[in-house]
């Protein structure tokens, strides 16, 4: 079933965070609330919107959820966020032997 959640960019250092139940930022796409309803969502990303001094760009994204578990989040660009950057990682290359 298709729900929302709340991404930003903590302000001090920029890294991806997922707004929590309790109205805190988790870097851990599996501790983000989960909104079903379109007000609720509306709301939390009214307040999330104005914790200007913790994150900076607030939206909503859409995930899958299969019971309580976030399985994949819907976008190739949120997929890359959640699982951290892909500039700097070294390609694992296999060199043929002669």
């Amino acid at each position: 079933m298709l729900k929302r959640m709340i991404t930003a960019n903590r302000t001090a250092d920029g890294r991806v965070v997922y707004l929590a139940e309790d109205g805190t930022w988790s870097r851990l796409l599996a501790e983000g609330a989960v909104f079903g309803d379109a007000s609720d969502l509306d709301r939390a990303l009214a307040a999330a919107g104005r914790d200007a001094a913790r994150v900076c760009g607030a939206y909503a994204i859409g995930v899958r959820v299969d019971g309580a578990r976030i399985t994949v989040t819907v976008s190739l660009r949120e997929q890359i966020r959640a699982h951290g950057p892909s500039v700097g990682r070294q390609e694992r290359r296999v060199v043929p032997t002669a």
